[in-house]
């Protein structure tokens, strides 16, 4: 990375091997500073230690084998000779901010995030905003901390050239939380979601289905035992659809969502209308059950086939 070793750990075993481990500290690296330094470094065999490490900064550092830790008890330390593996988990927010980090829970941080994944950069501050239909003032405070995070690169005058689109995605989902950002009523569709699926393919009403049920469309996840889906009023398609109020073991969760977001940007497929894939990501990553599973099938879908979901 830097280059600048400051101190050394000595392990040895039981049996007499030896090994050493470099130690460099940094106090809070960005993800785009740190990518660009270990680009330039052969530093696999270095053990970075730091205040705290970003989930984003940590899975990079795994990718590349590098060593870590830092004060909140995130830590992953490899050995090949002698054999060692460590891990806990810590802290997935910094506790000490420099400046208060600003929540993307809300719809406009949801609108912009949607705007930066679901099309290809380069893209000036202007387009982003026209996009998202959210002012420009709202969209530059919000690049300025993307930009802090290492989760996007911008040229000095300001037009962004990179996004890191799955990072993004999963420092979504650190504020959005599908059940709780939008309505949500889990229902019971008692013939099985063969026939919600039926009835959709029928039906007038607007709905997006998004979750288990949209992702097994695209990638290979396992059967899907849980129906989740966008609509603009629960009862009117719970009526037309049959479904039952479930206060335990519901089928079908019913999103009202609090901006129509959800329901912008759809596809079809097999007949039935689905979130964008950016959607079904967060609300898959967020979401209720064995979701986390399936959205890292699913974003590894989404690495694959990125000229077609994005614009």
């Amino acid at each position: 990375m830097t280059g600048r070793t400051e101190a050394c750990w000595e392990i040895e075993t039981p049996g007499g091997e030896r090994a050493t481990l470099p130690i460099e500290v940094q106090p809070r690296p960005s993800l785009s500073s740190l990518r660009a330094a270990l680009d330039l470094s052969q530093a696999g065999g270095t053990l970075l230690i730091s205040s705290f490490l970003s989930p984003a900064i940590r899975r990079e550092l795994a990718a590349r084998e590098m060593s870590f830790a830092d004060l909140t008890g995130n830590v992953r330390i490899m050995l090949s000779r002698p054999g060692l593996f460590m891990e806990t988990t810590g802290a997935t927010s910094d506790p000490s901010p420099l400046r208060p980090q600003r929540s993307l829970k809300g719809a406009k941080a949801s609108r912009v995030v949607r705007a930066l994944v679901d099309w290809s950069p380069p893209f000036r501050l202007t387009e982003i905003g026209a996009r998202s239909l959210v002012d420009v003032g709202h969209v530059s405070r919000m690049l300025t901390q993307l930009e802090q995070e290492g989760l996007l690169t911008r040229k000095p005058r300001g037009a962004v050239t990179e996004v890191n689109w799955e990072e993004l995605i999963r420092r979504w989902t650190q504020d959005y939380q599908v059940t709780r950002s939008n309505a949500a009523t889990y229902m019971f569709e008692p013939r099985g979601l063969a026939s919600l699926l039926a009835g959709l393919r029928a039906t007038t009403l607007r709905y997006a289905l998004t979750g288990s049920v949209a992702a097994s469309m695209r990638a290979a996840v396992a059967p899907a035992a849980l129906a989740m889906l966008y609509v603009d009023d629960r009862g009117t398609v719970a009526d037309e659809l049959k479904l039952r109020p479930a206060d335990s073991g519901g089928n079908v969760v019913l999103l009202v969502p609090k901006d129509s977001l959800p329901l912008e940007g759809t596809t079809r497929e097999q007949d039935l209308v689905l979130a964008a894939p950016s959607q079904v990501a967060a609300d898959l990553l967020s979401g209720p059950g064995r979701s986390s599973s399936e959205a890292e099938a699913f974003l590894d879908w989404m690495k694959e086939h990125e000229d077609v979901w994005r614009r």
